[in-house]
């Protein structure tokens, strides 16, 4: 998933075990992100649209190329849905589109923090209604960054990359985009892309 870039934000995360079933006694444990203010939730929000709307623009360019292909993830079939089902009219424009992804798949987000008052959401960006529930909280963490604290990445784990034809670099740290505090995620430069990618493996790895 996408980083943020406000390093004013903190993302709290909380490692829950939760029953699977109130009947059924078995538990689940995973590390879920915890949302109780509006402007980490902006934040987070502001990540998720950008994951969407680059498997959007994904999308869009294999069928202008004629291409056959199959949803390679979760976030692409959910938008491939979406456009399936919520287009009335082929002739619709990317600002509807744009819309219309945001009506659908972003304000589920919206309507349930407003309503509740809090979200909890998972590396994959899917909601957990746990708000009520009872659960009991193992570990917490907190970053200044979006990343799940699930591992620490290694200089391995950087990939610098420039898509064909494309005149920019761009960086991953294992699947996460880099983003400089500056807000940039593409440069001119191989070296300055590496460089960046350098100081972002350190912001992640390090804990507020």
């Amino acid at each position: 998933m996408s980083t943020c870039t406000n390093t004013l934000v903190v993302f709290h995360f909380q490692f829950i075990k939760w029953r699977i079933h109130p009947k059924v006694n078995k538990y689940h444990t995973e590390w879920l992100l915890v949302t109780s203010d509006i402007e980490t939730f902006e934040e987070f929000l502001l990540s998720r649209a950008k994951v969407l709307m680059g498997e959007y623009f994904k999308i869009k360019k294999k069928i202008q190329k004629g291409i056959r292909y199959h949803c390679a993830s979760e976030d692409e079939y959910a938008v491939e849905f979406t456009l399936l089902h919520g287009r009335q009219d082929d002739r619709l424009t990317v600002v509807d589109d744009c819309f219309l992804i945001s009506d659908k798949l972003l304000g589920s987000y919206s309507h349930y923090f407003f309503d509740q008052g809090m979200i909890f959401i998972t590396e994959e960006g899917a909601i957990r209604p746990l708000v009520g529930m009872e659960y009991e909280v193992l570990k917490t963490s907190e970053n200044n960054v979006l990343v799940w604290p699930s591992e620490k990445y290694t200089k391995s784990d950087i990939n610098v990359f420039r898509w064909p034809g494309g005149k920019h670099y761009y960086a991953k740290v294992g699947n996460v985009e880099v983003i400089s505090l500056d807000g940039q995620s593409k440069w001119s430069d191989v070296k300055e892309a590496e460089r960046q990618a350098s100081l972002f493996l350190r912001r992640i790895n390090k804990k507020v």
